[in-house]
């Protein structure tokens, strides 16, 4: 502090502005602006977490403000914690880099797995669970068991979605590739491929947004269960406050549970399910 009085008496007899008539009062001003200059930054607000995100609508969107669930739903996990959200969009591949780098402090929503968890801290539990399913025309006689019931069907797969491309080739199934999941949809109504594997959320939105209602009817899912998919939120390692921000965000989402909120955000997914009911069989 004796230091910083020193310093604030140099700057006054310096400036030749001074109003000489208070002299004290000047001196008290600059002394204030230099104390404020030496806090730390989040000291004037709240401190900002910075996630890079895709287009999936509902989870996340970039144009549908009705279509940003999981967005919603983070935001409110570390408003908990009274720590601020910001999103930058970009394609999922780019969003994925910038996160394993560290310029930003992660992404979602992402699947678990082994190369993933070398590079990031994964959310203490799932943000939301789902189930992949196949979709196909009312017209198509599609039916599966094993993977060898799926081989005789002309299956549609979207880029950078990897787990399902690599069983695909696993399988022996093939798939032929487009750039987004609304292409694939439109193929699938263009009588172009037979199947297509996504979530019933996502599945759901895509033909509800894309299509007229005599087109959306002429769209199903079979009732078993391709996947079951949990969702989880990325932070990258290559921050020094990754770790930090993972437990950050799992406390907010245990209180979002315990409170109801989470529920509450979390039903207009589940709305999404209702609006087109799998083919009976």
């Amino acid at each position: 502090m004796i230091k910083l009085d020193q310093y604030a008496d140099e700057l006054f007899k310096q400036e030749s502005g001074i109003v000489k008539e208070h002299p004290q009062i000047m001196k008290f001003a600059l002394l204030l602006v230099l104390l404020i200059g030496t806090q730390p930054s989040h000291a004037s607000g709240k401190e900002v977490v910075k996630f890079a995100i895709g287009e999936y609508p509902p989870y996340t969107s970039t144009h549908n403000h009705e279509a940003r669930v999981l967005e919603t739903l983070v935001k409110a996990a570390f408003l908990e914690q009274s720590i601020e959200v910001e999103y930058l969009h970009y394609p999922w591949k780019r969003s994925m880099a910038l996160a394993r780098n560290g310029d930003v402090d992660g992404t979602f929503p992402w699947l678990k797995n082994a190369d993933r968890q070398l590079d990031f801290y994964f959310s203490h539990e799932a943000v939301y669970q789902d189930k992949g399913v196949y979709w196909h025309l009312r017209t198509t006689p599609f039916d599966w068991n094993t993977s060898e019931d799926l081989r005789k069907y002309r299956f549609g797969v979207t880029v950078g979605y990897t787990r399902t491309q690599n069983y695909y080739k696993q399988e022996g199934i093939e798939a032929a590739s487009e750039v987004s999941e609304e292409q694939n949809f439109k193929k699938l109504l263009a009588g172009r491929i037979d199947v297509y594997r996504t979530s019933r959320v996502v599945g759901t939105y895509l033909v509800n947004n894309l299509f007229d209602e005599s087109s959306r009817d002429r769209f199903v899912f079979h009732p078993k269960a391709a996947d079951d998919s949990h969702f989880f939120v990325l932070f990258s390692k290559k921050t020094d406050r990754g770790k930090a921000l993972e437990s950050a965000f799992s406390t907010g989402l245990a209180k979002l549970k315990a409170s109801g909120k989470y529920k509450d955000i979390i039903q207009d997914l589940d709305h999404f399910r209702s609006q087109v009911v799998p083919e009976r069989r």
